[in-house]
């Protein structure tokens, strides 16, 4: 008796198996993050920054330390360095006081330094792509 190989089968079995293991690997980062106080706290910054500051600031600071209690941001820029030190920061130390990841955070220390970029999201499009070719309108000649 010929058993013959089903290769759609298989096709969507490994389709199956890619799915799972994407599931897998997302559930895995994400409880690594839970259980990482770093995680946690970079992205209670990245929220409560983007709320306070502007939907920018995340893009241009980054948390990079914590000592004693101190949590310690990278910027970009002596203008972002400026703009959360002297207009935000009491904001920010309270908001982030009172979310429970980053709870243990009694100051806050801005310093120039480089800010890796977040990973590249798909923004929508303001317009179209391409415009739709008007055709001539056709006139009768009478």
């Amino acid at each position: 008796m010929t058993v013959l190989y089903d290769h759609h089968a298989a096709r969507q079995d490994a389709r199956v198996e890619g799915a799972f293991g994407l599931a897998l690997k997302t559930l895995i980062k994400r409880m690594r993050a839970f259980h990482n106080p770093y995680a946690q706290r970079q992205a209670a910054w990245l929220e409560i920054a983007s709320a306070l500051a502007g939907e920018r600031a995340p893009a241009h600071s980054q948390v990079v330390g914590f000592h004693e209690g101190t949590l310690e941001i990278a910027v970009d820029s002596s203008v972002w360095r400026a703009e959360l030190q002297g207009f935000h920061q009491a904001s920010l130390l309270a908001r982030l006081q009172a979310d429970k990841r980053a709870a243990d955070v009694v100051a806050l220390k801005f310093r120039l330094g480089h800010v890796e970029p977040e990973p590249a999201t798909a923004k929508p499009a303001k317009g179209p792509r391409s415009r739709a070719k008007s055709t001539p309108s056709t006139q009768s000649t009478e």
